[in-house]
């Protein structure tokens, strides 16, 4: 092509190119706005071994923060044996005449009089018409359980107790000063079928009101009821006071208690009654 009609043609051909360049930067320009589009990220499951160590769970670390509660500590008590070495003495009407002691004690073996009638016993033995078992047998004493309490029969000629046993007598209990007035054994022609069937037809016989002594209960006056014959015949004299019954405290409301569950077995009672500034002991059977 001649120069001359390349010169007439060039403003056509410039506008060509830059119409072209122009529309080349407008195509960037317009990309440059619109967001790339990224392949999508296909999903890979983590390895088991991240997954274990993302996942694991300090149980120790949640057990100290005791989320139940704090379980109770456990307390060992040491049970110490209450001796019975030191058992008072009983007032049970009852002589130990022999004692056969074994280095076994359950081959130990004892022989008790109770009102002129002999029997052998052995450890645990149950004393006939008593509601006394035998717990231990020494060469010269026995240690009786009588409704719950723990006595001592001493064999017989021994007159006392050392002075540790007397120092665990309980008060209201005779000791080597205070003489004890004992009598015979008595039969009481008492119904016993017809007091547990009616508990208050005793007070026919006998009227009994506590006596107390600084809040406490010290003892329990009887009196005759309006049928005084039973009252004589146990040989009870008005204002008597009873403390203690077939070795039992009276004063102490527990151990009486006892006695209502001992009573319909019981053929024998030993009461104790202060009378006069003196201890007297009565003993009677009832058929």
């Amino acid at each position: 092509m001649p120069f001359a009609t390349f010169l007439q043609k060039s403003p056509m051909v410039i506008l060509a190119v830059i119409a072209s360049l122009l529309a080349y930067q407008l195509a960037l320009l317009t990309w440059a706005f619109v967001p790339e589009n990224k392949p999508a990220l296909l999903w890979k499951p983590a390895s088991a071994k991240n997954n274990q160590d993302s996942s694991q769970i300090n149980t120790r670390q949640l057990q100290q923060q005791h989320l139940f509660g704090e379980k109770a500590q456990e307390v060992k008590t040491v049970v110490q044996e209450t001796t019975i070495d030191n058992a008072p003495k009983t007032r049970l009407n009852l002589k130990l005449v022999g004692v056969v002691a074994s280095s076994d004690p359950q081959n130990s073996s004892v022989i008790i009089d109770n009102k002129g009638r002999q029997g052998s016993y052995f450890m645990n033995s149950k004393i006939d018409g008593t509601s006394a078992v035998i717990k231990k047998i020494y060469q010269d004493r026995i240690i009786l359980e009588v409704n719950g309490s723990h006595q001592t029969l001493m064999l017989d000629g021994v007159e006392s107790l050392d002075k540790q046993h007397l120092s665990h007598e309980k008060k209201g209990q005779t000791t080597k000063s205070q003489q004890v007035v004992k009598a015979e054994v008595k039969t009481v022609n008492l119904n016993r079928k017809e007091l547990l069937k009616n508990p208050g037809k005793l007070t026919d016989y006998i009227r009994i009101s506590p006596v107390r002594e600084n809040g406490k209960v010290k003892g329990y006056r009887v009196k005759p009821g309006k049928n005084r014959a039973l009252f004589e015949q146990a040989g009870l004299k008005s204002g008597d006071l009873a403390v203690e019954l077939n070795g039992i405290d009276l004063t102490d409301t527990q151990q009486a208690f006892t006695l209502m569950k001992a009573f319909p077995t019981m053929t024998d009672m030993t009461l104790s009654v202060e009378r006069g500034g003196q201890l007297h002991e009565l003993y009677f059977s009832i058929p």
